[in-house]
Formats: structure tokens, sequence, C-alpha cells
């Protein structure tokens, strides 16, 4: 594994719409910003974060396991650049297991991007050329950082051009290793930053053969269900599975269940992706379930590019309340290489109850 997880898809209001809420239903540790319209006038549909105001706004994940070196990345779209250091966005951070970060990434008075040991107020390791980063318009920033007391790296990408190239850093004052990374300002009570957007968002570690360097300037995008192929399991209404779960937002009051003895899985088709789509990183599967009792309930997503040859997801102990499970799929199961913008265009997704 090294593609953690991908958010907020571009041009598309996504798996939330505008339901902020649904945010820390098992994915993110906290949230505390909104869910907005793209600034963007050329867009017409989508759904972006937004992160502004006093006080601490941020979107915080959780790793699957403490690393030495994690990558991030997302779009940024600011209002204007900040004109106070107090105002600066800290549009990444690495944390550890104690909440204490680690390295932040700040984009700074001058439009230049400075990394910063600690927080924004702490000792400043490196910076790029000013003027990287421009008011009201998306810029695609993602940072690396091997996090060292002595031989720590920092590399920073704009639009995929590398402005931040630093080694032999001592990148943390606090106990290594990253546990937690935040997409986040941290205002004081009295001082708001600068508002900030962010959409088509990653996390990633160097771990695996694949996604665990640099990743570059992706597109996140959103493909819920559009047919079905098979199903055992009972809708709450009407005939068709994908019908009652490609609400945006999703609808808890229609969905599709399946008995103690489970049945045959339900087997669903997407839509194919944008013609100019040359590769994919990987596919992100989401599921929100419950199971209505206290008795075991267990859920796997699969995916096919041909319906023979599967890449099966976990198996996942539903709980009581609303929750999402994902897995992330970076190459076919046919191939063994990644995923083509032809097998997606035939791509199935399995939902298994297994117990």
């Amino acid at each position: 594994m090294s593609l953690i997880w991908a958010d907020i898809p571009d041009r598309s209001l996504g798996v939330y719409g505008a339901d902020d809420n649904l945010l820390t239903d098992g994915l993110y540790a906290s949230w505390n910003g909104e869910l907005v319209d793209d600034p963007d006038p050329n867009i017409s549909v989508g759904k972006v974060m937004l992160l502004d105001g006093s006080g601490t706004r941020l979107a915080r994940w959780i790793l699957p396991a403490t690393r030495t070196t994690v990558g991030m990345g997302c779009r940024v779209n600011i209002s204007n650049i900040p004109t106070q250091t107090n105002r600066e966005p800290e549009v990444h951070q690495y944390r550890n297991a104690s909440n204490n970060a680690l390295c932040t990434i700040v984009i700074s008075t001058t439009g230049s991007i400075q990394v910063m040991q600690g927080t924004r107020e702490g000792t400043l390791l490196a910076e790029s050329a000013q003027d990287v980063i421009s008011a009201n318009a998306w810029r695609h920033i993602e940072s690396e950082v091997f996090l060292n007391a002595t031989t720590g790296t920092v590399k920073v990408w704009v639009e995929g051009v590398l402005v931040v190239d630093a080694n032999t850093l001592s990148t943390s004052s606090e106990g290594l290793p990253c546990a937690q990374v935040a997409f986040q300002m941290d205002a004081d009570n009295t001082n708001a930053r600068t508002p900030t957007h962010l959409k088509d968002i990653f996390i990633r570690d160097d771990q695996g053969s694949v996604n665990n360097s640099q990743i570059g300037t992706v597109t996140v995008y959103y493909r819920p269900p559009t047919s079905d192929v098979s199903s055992g399991w009972t809708p709450s209404t009407g005939t068709d599975d994908w019908d009652l779960l490609d609400d945006s937002p999703p609808n808890d009051a229609t969905y599709i269940s399946a008995d103690d003895t489970p049945p045959a899985a339900s087997i669903m088709e997407t839509d194919s992706l944008p013609a100019d789509v040359v590769s994919i990183r990987g596919i992100i599967s989401l599921a929100r379930s419950l199971k209505t009792d206290a008795g075991d309930g267990n859920i796997q997503v699969s995916l096919s590019p041909n319906g023979t040859d599967w890449d099966t997801g976990g198996d996942y102990s539903v709980t009581t309340s609303e929750a999402y499970y994902h897995d992330v799929s970076e190459v076919s199961p046919t191939t063994g290489v990644a995923w083509t913008p032809i097998e997606f265009a035939s791509l199935q997704i399995r939902l298994d109850r297994t117990v």
C-alpha cells in the first residue's frame, strides 16, 4: 500500500454533497470546515473544502500505520496572498501520535512555500522562490517529508514542478514517527486565516511498488454506480440496487440489505472516466453501511475490470451506526500493474456480506 486516501473530487458533488458532517463518519479523525461551491467561476458543479475564520480549521486523517516518510497533496485556491504572518495558511501538516506537529507546509506573505519545523510558528527549514502561489487560482501543491532528527528531507512541488528540495534537516523537535496528517489552518481566536479552498486531496506513504514517490498533479473523480449486473440483496424500494446507492449526499432511508444468511453478491457497474484521463493512480471504493441488530455483520467490497478477476477488499465488521468503509486498489487484478481507463470503463463493483 502506498496510496492511502483521496477525496473531494473535482467538478462533482462527490460522496458528501454539501453535508460536511459525513466526513467524520468513519473517515476523518476530526473535521472543522465547510463544503462549499467551487470558487472557480468556470466550474458550474462541484463542492470543495473551505477552511477559513478564526480557531482551528482542518481535516485530520490518521495513517493506517506510523511512518517516517509520508506524502500528501491537494489543489489549493486562496482568496488573497496573506498580508500578515499570523494569517498564513498551513496547507499540509505532519503530526505524531500525540497530535504534535512535526513539520508544516505554509503559504507565506510573499507567495512562497515555507517548510517549518513543528507548527507555523516553528523554525524555518526551507523556502521556495517567491510568487509560486497566486491568489484566486487553483494550484496543485504536493509535499513529501522524511522525518529525522538530523538527516530529514523535504520536497515540495507546485503544479508538478519541484520548488523545495532540502536535506540534512532536523525536521521535527517532537517525538517521531508520523501517525497522522492534516490539511489545516490553525488561527488564533482574533486573527482569521486567509480563506483557503481545497480539492483533489491525497495521502500516501513510501511503501509498496507504486505511488511511493511523487504522484503529480492528479484529479480525483467521483463515480457512483449507474447500473446493476446481478444481486441477491434486497432493495428497500423498487428493484434496482444502484439507484438506491448513488445519492449525493447519501439517503440513509433508501438502501439495500442482506439477511443473516449472506446472499449472492450485489454487483454493479459505473460510468467511464473523462476521455482526457490517460492514467489511473488508484481506485478507492467507499461503502456506507450499518447493521440493525447486535449480531455479527461483515461487508466486503471488491473491484474487477472484467467480472472475472477481482481485487478483494477488506472484510469489515459493521457497526450499528452509519459509517464509511473504504479500500484502495492501486493495480489491476488482471495485469498486476496500474489500472487503465479502458479497464475502468468496464469496472464492476461487488458488495458481499461475508458474515
